[in-house]
């Protein structure tokens, strides 16, 4: 079993982390909605394959 960080340097060290995995995840979004945005525009009966696999 890992203990829990306890510190203050542990809190921030998560806290970082945890704005860098949003900052990803918001930018992964992006990616996304483009890529799904464009396979709409280019290819639509390939885009609602996708959806329904």
């Amino acid at each position: 079993m890992k203990q829990p960080l306890r510190t203050e340097k542990g809190r921030l060290l998560l806290n970082g982390l945890a704005v860098e995995t949003i900052k990803d995840i918001k930018q992964l979004k992006k990616i996304v909605t483009v890529h799904l945005t464009h396979l709409l525009r280019k290819k639509p009966k390939q885009f609602w394959k996708s959806f329904v696999m």
